[in-house]
């Protein structure tokens, strides 16, 4: 039974379930969707460069610190800031670098190569989304920008960038890989290219049906359906419990 229009009752209990639901999504996402900030923003760097990182943007409150994992240290929360600064920058910095709070609730990591070679692959530091166009540039560490660079992904070749790039359009997830690229001056570390079909801000499912009891009538349950796909709008169907599933919340992902 579809119904187009609400009680007020009823419509004051979808708001609230909708509110609490979208609530606990969020809070998800400000730990799972995050990662610590970076200057420069980039993945890969030549060794005596300055590298400055840290968890502005993570609730305050719960004292977010950046923590590391490198052959030249592992840290412990307890001996960790908010941010760090790492310089010179060596080749054993290298390593995987997130935030993470005094219960123990961690961002996603960045992985950070610093190389003593001449040549690095500047690439997206966070998944980028499905359909995007994303370019990819090899740099020297002394050499004008426009130069020949090979790109390779998996250590497969992919293309020559007669400019020392190349550029993906409509990017998917087939895209998602190990990259990076050569010259006559050398090879850069790869750096992995992650591909997220979804808003890092909205780690909302893209499909999920939320079955509900409402307080209204005991007999009548809430559908809540979230769209896969962007252009499709959410919709709220209230049925009674006879004509769908069985009473109670029940999430389909």
């Amino acid at each position: 039974m579809e119904v187009s229009g609400l009680h007020p009752k009823l419509l004051l209990y979808v708001l609230l379930l909708l509110t609490d639901h979208c609530h606990s999504f969020n809070h998800t996402a400000e730990v799972v969707a995050a990662f610590p900030q970076i200057d420069p923003n980039r993945l890969q760097f030549f060794e005596y460069e300055s590298i400055q990182l840290n968890c502005e943007g993570f609730p305050a409150s719960n004292d977010w610190r950046v923590m590391q994992a490198s052959s030249s240290r592992t840290t412990q929360w307890e001996h960790s800031k908010r941010s760090l600064n790492i310089y010179p920058a060596f080749a054993s910095h290298s390593g995987e670098y997130w935030c993470e709070n005094e219960e123990g609730e961690k961002s996603n990591t960045l992985s950070i190569n610093i190389t003593a070679g001449d040549v690095i692959l500047e690439s997206p530091t966070l998944p980028v989304m499905e359909q995007q166009t994303v370019t990819l540039r090899c740099k020297k560490r002394q050499s004008p920008k426009n130069f020949v660079a090979d790109f390779y992904k998996d250590g497969h070749f992919k293309e020559t960038g007669y400019k020392g790039t190349m550029t993906i359009h409509n990017v998917s997830s087939s895209d998602e890989g190990l990259y990076m690229c050569r010259s006559g001056a050398g090879e850069s570390p790869e750096s992995r290219l992650a591909v997220t079909g979804q808003c890092l801000l909205c780690k909302i499912p893209r499909e999920e049906t939320v079955y509900e009891n409402t307080s209204a009538d005991p007999s009548m349950m809430l559908y809540v359906n979230v769209p896969r796909e962007e252009n499709e709008k959410s919709h709220l169907v209230v049925m009674a419990s006879g004509e769908g599933e069985e009473g109670g919340t029940k999430s389909e992902k």
